[in-house]
């Protein structure tokens, strides 16, 4: 590993050194958070999940509903008659509504994980967001401070009549 070089000893040049790095970590910090909140390729994928979660659940809720289940004396009855159709019939009935009640909560579980992870999702992205409008709002006020100084524009700088007249005005 290399030392870093050694800092000028004028105070002009140390400051110059000392802004740029700061600028420098500042546009490394804002292209981070950019990254942060552009759209990745596995978010429309994390959508389409929760979308064929959802459907799933609503189908299956809608089939458990929808489903047939015995009456409480028809099975009594198919038992007590000897009726075996009858009592096949309550039987597959009841076996139908209970794999339809298993379907549900399979469903339901991913939908409530996929629910969670897009919310964690977004509120990362909206935080990413804040932090970036930050930082920027920081680098304009840091700008702004800059031009504001008189020494901050270099003699021959390339103001127009209607600025050079307007700061003199300024400054009497």
């Amino acid at each position: 590993m290399t030392p870093p070089p050694p800092l000028p000893h004028d105070k002009k040049t140390l400051l110059r050194e000392v802004d740029a790095s700061i600028k420098i970590r500042d546009i490394k910090q804002m292209d981070r958070l950019r990254d942060q909140v552009d759209v990745k390729w596995w978010e429309s994928g994390l959508i389409l999940l929760l979308f064929v979660c959802a459907l799933g659940f609503m189908i299956s809720t809608a089939l458990y509903l929808t489903a047939q289940s015995p009456r409480p004396g028809e099975l009594l009855s198919a038992q007590i008659h000897t009726d075996a159709a009858r009592l096949a019939d309550a039987a597959k009935a009841l076996q139908r509504k209970e794999f339809l009640l298993k379907a549900v909560f399979i469903w339901f579980l991913p939908m409530v994980f996929s629910i969670i992870l897009t919310l964690e999702v977004i509120l990362r992205k909206i935080n990413a967001l804040r932090r970036l409008h930050h930082v920027s709002a920081q680098i304009l006020e840091t700008l702004r401070k800059d031009l504001a100084r008189p020494s901050a524009r270099p003699e021959g700088s390339t103001e127009s009549k209607g600025e050079k007249e307007e700061n003199r005005s300024q400054a009497e």
